[in-house]
């Protein structure tokens, strides 16, 4: 497990907030540049910025948590949330296409909800 450092957060602040941004917006434009910037993984086979975020989050978060899980890492509250915002960045744009097919197909079903 690596540790934590001020740098790591940084990073992990500007994912957090991306993930708060308007995906419309042009803040989250400069913020996903901005994160890219300090991105030192690049896996660039066809994949939106998002999604080369959401991979770079998704190495570094499996260095900081343990496998007991972030509630066992002695941090502040603030780095908690900041972490936990990154980890859903990550989620969502890791399926971000399974979960646009699971509306589509819903969407075409008549009041009867699909199991997701």
């Amino acid at each position: 497990m690596t540790t934590l450092n001020e740098k790591k957060i940084d990073f992990l602040t500007l994912i957090s907030e991306a993930a708060l941004a308007n995906p419309f917006d042009e803040k989250r434009d400069a913020l996903d540049k901005r994160i890219l910037k300090l991105s030192t993984h690049r896996d660039a086979e066809k994949k939106t910025d998002a999604e080369l975020i959401a991979d770079e989050a998704q190495i570094l978060l499996r260095t900081i948590i343990p496998a007991a899980g972030i509630n066992t890492l002695n941090i502040p509250d603030a780095i908690r949330r900041v972490i936990e915002d990154a980890a859903l960045f990550s989620i969502f744009h890791k399926y971000m296409h399974e979960f646009d097919t699971y509306i589509v197909k819903q969407n075409k079903t008549s009041g009867t909800n699909l199991p997701l």
